[in-house]
């Protein structure tokens, strides 16, 4: 009764699981909203931050057609069975902007059990994406284009996954970048091609602290080239152990194909 209640009087829609439990509500955002409306898919709102900020476990968050013009931060998570979901109608015509950002266009921190997916993310100052701290992260179906450092940046972040993604043209750096100790990221079934440096880079950076190493890692099913115009191999591995590098199409990169150290 309290969860019908709310949804007429909210307008969302309250998703439930199989067996009728309430998981989270579902928001949009439009360029075409407004910030005082209710968020619902009738009346959605205007700026994609004011719906991050609206966000509790189990909530999606849908950003329709679109181009979008801000710098977002998300710091509140979800949890291994409500997770909080982000997507665009399509990453071929729902578009994050770094163009009038001062840093990275996309900062996760602090905030585990995130499921991003279907948006583009293009000319971010540092990095279309970043992840702080951030645990258990979906990355799926999206891309990243024209970025100033990199695509998609990690650090001190576990269980990582960048699925089904492509990435290209980072003008100082990397397609892919996992830093900082971060453990057990699933790379695959992306493109990555024209960047800097490299298309995918693990370094676990002993320098920055925690154990320095980067384990249980899984690179796997990538199309890997033209790359490394500045140096850095396609693949490459700094203080990465205990992980699986296999069935990688790698050609035409500029600095080597897979380097470890």
């Amino acid at each position: 009764m309290v969860t019908a209640l709310m949804a007429l009087i909210t307008g969302c829609k309250v998703t439930t699981d199989d067996n009728g439990g309430e998981t989270g509500n579902d928001y949009y955002v439009s360029i075409n909203g407004n910030d005082a409306s209710d968020g619902s898919q009738a009346a959605p709102w205007r700026t994609v931050q004011h719906g991050l900020d609206q966000l509790r476990p189990g909530d999606s968050l849908t950003i329709q057609a679109g181009s979008y013009s801000e710098a977002l931060q998300l710091t509140t998570s979800g949890t291994e069975a409500n997770p909080i979901r982000i997507q665009g109608q399509s990453f071929s015509n729902t578009f994050l902007d770094g163009r009038d950002v001062s840093r990275d266009l996309f900062f996760v921190d602090s905030a585990n059990h995130i499921h991003i997916s279907n948006l583009t993310f293009a000319q971010a100052p540092r990095a279309g994406l970043r992840l702080s701290h951030s645990d258990h992260v979906s990355v799926v179906n999206c891309v990243f284009a024209n970025n100033g450092t990199w695509g998609v940046f990690t650090d001190f972040s576990d269980h990582t996954r960048v699925q089904n993604c492509e990435a290209y043209g980072s003008e100082d750096e990397h397609g892919i970048y996992i830093s900082n100790s971060s453990d057990n990221a699933v790379i695959r079934n992306n493109i990555l091609h024209h960047n800097n440096a490299c298309g995918i880079q693990i370094n676990a950076d002993p320098s920055m602290g925690d154990d320095g190493i980067s384990s249980g890692c899984l690179i796997e099913n990538n199309i890997v080239y033209e790359n490394g115009r500045a140096g850095g191999a396609a693949i490459n591995l700094a203080s990465v152990r205990n992980s699986t590098i296999q069935n990688n199409i790698i050609y035409h990169n500029y600095a080597g194909g897979i380097a470890a150290w």
